[in-house]
């Protein structure tokens, strides 16, 4: 049940950056770790719109 909560939160966050990322060049986006990893992360849905997602540490 939390996965999908996630992976349908994560979907929509996508979304909404994608609106406001959309031609802004280079960005910083933080959120949290549960987010990250695995299919229907954060950064796997915002790859499949076409970005590139670099991790920082």
């Amino acid at each position: 049940m939390t996965a999908l909560l996630l992976t349908e939160r994560n979907a929509k966050w996508a979304k909404k950056l994608d609106e406001r990322l959309h031609g802004a060049g280079t960005s910083f986006v933080a959120v949290g770790m549960a987010h990250l990893a695995g299919p229907g992360s954060v950064i796997d849905d915002l790859s499949k719109l076409g970005y590139t997602v670099t991790r920082v540490q």
